[in-house]
């Protein structure tokens, strides 16, 4: 709404090809600055960059709009067409390599461990947490027959029990560090 504007002036002073180098140039920039983004970057920062690569492709896209406008009237409906077709085969080949890379990406950062059948000993976490809730329900407990409520107040009682692996401070504890470590 703005860069291609402004690149059409500048087009007319300029000419194509430095208006159009100037925008892959910006785009370019743009997508550097977006590379070194983290889970920590303020929202702020990536919509900057997200508009630097805005302003980038409105003057690198000034050069096809440009071009319908200066063909004969019988001509630019092809070619717009051309244009149209182009971008979409753009955005979907981009598309489909983003989500290729991201899924690589997310299948490559974490791993999934199984562990084995009838080996307690692999699954130390969910054995706890077992031997916790069967201090409030023996083994053979039908939760059919007990309230969500009741359920609920377990949880938290185990939820405020301080564990050793934890350095002595209790799940929920963690859990609110964590969550304000993330908000901010």
């Amino acid at each position: 709404m703005v860069a291609m504007p402004l690149g059409t002036k500048l087009f007319d002073q300029v000419g194509a090809v430095s208006v159009t180098l100037i925008g892959l140039l910006v785009m370019a920039a743009s997508l550097l600055l977006l590379s070194f983004i983290t889970t920590t970057t303020p929202k702020a920062v990536i919509i900057t960059f997200l508009v630097i690569n805005g302003v980038g492709f409105g003057f690198s896209s000034v050069s096809l709009v440009v071009l319908v406008k200066h063909l004969p009237k019988n001509k630019s409906g092809i070619v717009s067409g051309i244009v149209n077709a182009a971008r979409q085969i753009g955005t979907c080949l981009g598309i489909a390599i983003l989500v290729m890379v991201f899924d690589n990406n997310v299948n490559t950062a974490s791993k999934t461990y199984y562990c084995h059948a009838y080996t307690p000993a692999e699954r130390g976490s969910n054995e706890r947490f077992n031997r916790n809730l069967r201090y409030f329900y023996p083994k053979g407990t039908r939760f059919e027959h007990i309230s969500a409520q009741d359920l609920t107040t377990t949880l938290l009682q185990i939820n405020q029990r301080p564990l050793k692996i934890l350095d002595w401070q209790t799940p929920y504890q963690v859990m609110l560090t964590n969550l304000s470590k993330n908000s901010d």
